[in-house]
């Protein structure tokens, strides 16, 4: 644990985020998505396990989530377009 992580803002505002959702939901209630997304954001600052456990969310859950970002953030950056490329004319001074 580092003592970026320990004065890290982001996590502090999502740590409130998050127990101002609680006050207002029932137990067992879905976590909304966007704060899965700020969850999945903290991360970044002081990783999964750390982030989990400030966060009182389940280790597995959140690790999954940040996987899917990283899958879907490597799907965006390549766009998987397919080129195709031909052969330029060639003239037939090959020798």
């Amino acid at each position: 644990m580092s003592k970026a992580c320990d004065l890290s803002a982001t996590l502090e505002g999502v740590r409130r985020r998050f127990e101002r959702w609680r006050r207002t939901h029932r137990p067992r209630s879905r976590i909304s998505d966007s704060l899965w997304a700020a969850a999945v954001r903290a991360t970044g600052t002081c990783g999964i396990h750390r982030t989990a456990k400030v966060l009182g969310i389940d280790y597995y859950s959140l690790k999954k989530r940040v996987q899917q970002e990283a899958a879907t953030a490597v799907g965006v950056s390549q766009g998987g377009a397919f080129i195709e490329l031909t052969p330029a004319a060639s003239a037939s001074s090959c020798q």
